[in-house]
């Protein structure tokens, strides 16, 4: 049977957490709360997350590391939703696309911790693009396609930072690559426009000179040393002062 959004969504405050989990794709029921339900009760949060489920709107997924604890994401239905929220068809088949990828769960979730803390510094000031809106792709000499995705992109007035989240499972040369890549598309013509002046910044999950010194070599060689930093999940609080800084607010 097909519902509504404003049947399948409580007064709003449900239609935010669906936004939310459009966003970053998966999230943690603390992730969910934090971002949706900040003023509200833990077990009142719990009741609304609950509803969500049952109504068929989120699922829950067991990661299969970190003792098998659960995340949420969206169902066909939720998506629906959302792209309905969001006013964008677009992310209907974004988020049935990812819903198949389980093996970057623990990413994606730790990419989430992330936001949490720069939106809970900002507030309202930050903008979390979906997506489906930070997917680069472009294309060059010979037909081919080059791609890039940041795990997440935030904006702050004139002010974008696409985030990337290393865990230390990618080699030193796969990161100096992707920083080749955005060198790469702040030229390419027909990407969106935050993309020529974004910064990008690599936040290290375990502090690493040899994989920070790789990524600011990759950036200087590239031509975008300016615009490219490193940091730790400890240095999260000043990435977000900066970034409140350059945007003015």
């Amino acid at each position: 049977m097909r519902i509504t959004v404003r049947q399948a969504l409580h007064a709003g405050r449900e239609a935010e957490a669906v936004s939310w989990l459009a966003r970053l794709v998966v999230a943690t029921r603390d992730q969910l709360v934090a971002l949706a339900w900040p003023d509200l009760h833990p077990e009142a949060a719990k009741a609304r997350l609950r509803r969500l489920c049952e109504r068929g709107l989120v699922e829950a997924v067991r990661l299969a590391e970190e003792g098998g604890r659960s995340v949420y994401r969206l169902t066909g239905a939720g998506a629906q939703a959302a792209a309905a929220l969001a006013k964008d068809s677009r992310l209907v088949v974004y988020l049935a696309r990812s819903s198949v990828d389980t093996i970057h769960l623990a990413h994606r979730t730790a990419t989430g911790d992330a936001v949490v803390e720069l939106v809970r510094r900002l507030g309202s000031r930050l903008e979390v693009l979906y997506p489906h809106e930070r997917r680069l792709r472009w294309q060059v000499s010979g037909g081919l396609w080059r791609e890039v995705t940041p795990d997440a992109v935030l904006v702050a007035g004139e002010t974008a930072v696409a985030l990337e989240y290393d865990r230390g499972t990618r080699s030193v040369e796969a990161l100096a690559a992707q920083v080749r890549r955005y060198a790469e598309a702040a030229q390419a013509p027909d990407l969106p426009g935050w993309v020529r002046c974004c910064s990008v910044v690599y936040v290290l999950e375990a502090v690493s000179a040899r994989r920070a010194e790789a990524v600011l070599q990759a950036a200087e060689s590239a031509g975008i040393a300016g615009r490219v930093a490193v940091t730790t999940v400890g240095g999260l609080g000043e990435l977000a002062r900066r970034l409140a800084e350059r945007a003015g607010v």
